[in-house]
């Protein structure tokens, strides 16, 4: 199980590269990140990832990419199956981890919005269970 101070810390990691990755930053939903962790198993993935659009901060993104943060988020969110297919269980699957795990997906999704640079080296991305594009 994901310690809740590790899954609090990630989520507020990914709260604050959200807002740096937008050019002008929504003022915070809430104040207490159990309201964030309630909202987002309320809603479905896409639902939750409209909630944090807005125009692309390109600094931001190209810093993602040159300091290897894509990467990094990435992983992060394919650690669960990573760990899964070491072990062949597939069945298993942390549901602790998917709140966070929400929230790494919209900082990805704000990695790459708009940036075609980005998007283009997101797609030599794999990990042991999954390949971006499966056609390289």
């Amino acid at each position: 199980a994901m310690p809740h101070k590790l899954h609090n810390a990630i989520v507020m990691q990914c709260l604050d590269l959200i807002d740096l990755l937008r050019k002008a930053p929504h003022p915070r939903r809430y104040s207490n990140i159990n309201e964030y962790l309630k909202e987002v198993e309320s809603l479905s993935p896409y639902a939750f990832g409209m909630l944090f659009t807005g125009a692309p901060n390109t600094l931001i993104q190209k810093m993602c990419l040159e300091l290897k943060l894509i990467d990094a988020v990435f992983d992060a969110i394919n650690a669960p199956y990573n760990f899964n297919a070491l072990t062949n269980d597939f069945e298993t699957f942390p549901v602790e981890f998917r709140p966070a795990q929400n929230f790494m997906y919209v900082t990805i999704q704000c990695m790459l919005r708009g940036n075609s640079r980005c998007q283009s080296y997101f797609t030599d991305r794999y990990s042991r269970v999954w390949r971006v594009n499966k056609s390289k």
